[in-house]
């Protein structure tokens, strides 16, 4: 994986935090109000598996209308359509929610 940070410089060899899927000099730039640019800084496998999970959480109703949602309103007269929804996972009680696939999520928190 390359990794670019805003100054250009190229630190495809940084080390990672044993935590994180950023490399430390990442999230120092981060940490510090810089911008950092990591490039398939997700692994592929990961990518998958939360793309299935959120296809599974909003096919099986997980996921709720957000704060923007006027619910006096029905969806139509909103301009909703099924690939322009402004809804959101809630998990229940938390993000960390044992429905789908939380292991993927974890990964990525």
């Amino acid at each position: 994986a390359t990794t670019t940070t805003s100054s250009g410089a190229d630190n495809s060899h940084a080390a990672k935090s044993s935590l994180s899927l950023l490399s430390a000099g990442s999230i120092e730039k981060i940490a510090q109000g810089g911008v950092a640019i990591e490039h398939n800084w997700l692994p592929p496998d990961l990518v998958s598996a939360l793309r299935d999970d959120a296809r599974y959480l909003f096919e099986s109703g997980q996921f709720q209308p957000d704060g923007l949602t006027n619910t006096a309103r029905s969806r139509s007269e909103q301009g909703f359509t099924s690939n322009a929804d402004r809804q959101t996972f809630r998990g229940g009680a938390d993000f960390s929610s044992d429905v789908g696939d939380a292991a993927a999520r974890a990964r990525f928190a």
